[in-house]
């Protein structure tokens, strides 16, 4: 049986592979799209998932108390404007819309990623450090959902 050090350390290494798969398509998007603030809101994005991924990775050489120990906790209030959005395939015809819809989602399912993981461990320490984790990423959709709602929903 793995230990709880070995068990936690695959499950960032799955995490890291996340985040550098999200940011393999934010760059791929990037290329894919015609319009100018389309494309710099994806290299923008791809430029936030490196750092998540290294901020993992840290955590693997450092440990997590060290990397998480000044990290505050704060409940994050989740919007969910992107559970009522059709999200579509990124392509050259891609607007700021579509652009930002398609971050909301990646960001969604990395926090259900992690709050996922969370339920599935017993061990108290483990299971905060998951969560820490997975609040990071509902404060990346919350900051999405935020520019989204000031761009798309604005009133009358």
């Amino acid at each position: 049986m793995a230990s709880l050090d070995e068990r936690f350390r695959e499950i960032i290494k799955v995490a890291i592979s996340n985040e550098e798969n999200a940011e393999k398509f934010y760059r791929e998007a990037a290329e894919k799209v015609k319009l100018e603030h389309a494309k710099t809101a994806l290299l923008e994005l791809a430029k936030e998932e490196t750092g998540h991924a290294e901020f993992l990775k840290k955590i693997l050489e450092q440990g997590v108390e060290e990397v998480l120990a000044a990290r505050q906790t704060e409940k994050i209030q989740d919007f969910k404007i992107v559970d009522y959005l059709s999200v579509k395939e990124l392509n050259e015809y891609s607007n700021y819309q579509d652009v930002l819809t398609a971050a909301m989602q990646r960001e969604k399912i990395a926090y259900e990623f992690y709050q996922g993981m969370a339920d599935l461990v017993s061990d108290d320490k483990l299971r905060g450090i998951l969560l820490k984790l997975a609040e990071v990423e509902m404060g990346h959709k919350n900051r999405l959902e935020r520019l989204y709602e000031e761009e798309f929903y604005q009133e009358f």
